[in-house]
């Protein structure tokens, strides 16, 4: 169960690494009368929101890991729930990732 654990702990780290990358903002636009400014977001400030995704996406990915990894203990082992576990995560790290841009 512990493997299973670090394993999609992992893998909810990779993922909403990957999705944080894509949707975290590094510019910000100010509108004003006649156009627009861009002002881009410090380095340090774009990596730390990138990395506090991350973390939530690994915290997700160790509570799937840790409900499916107790269902595989009291079941065969011969049954696997990677397709089950990785649609879990998806979704999971993409609902934080759509809250925290209205936040």
């Amino acid at each position: 169960m512990e493997k299973t654990i670090k394993k999609w702990a992992i893998y909810g780290f990779l993922i909403s690494l990957a999705l944080s990358v894509l949707f975290v903002k590094y510019k910000v636009n100010t509108p004003f009368d006649g156009g627009y400014t861009t002002e881009y977001v410090p380095v340090y400030d774009y990596i730390v929101s990138i990395l506090r995704y991350s973390i939530l996406g690994a915290f997700a990915g160790m509570f799937v890991g840790w409900r499916f990894g107790k269902g595989q203990d009291k079941v065969n082992k011969s049954k696997t729930y990677y397709a089950e576990v990785f649609f879990g995560v998806f979704f999971i790290v993409t609902f934080i990732g759509i809250i925290s841009f209205f936040f």
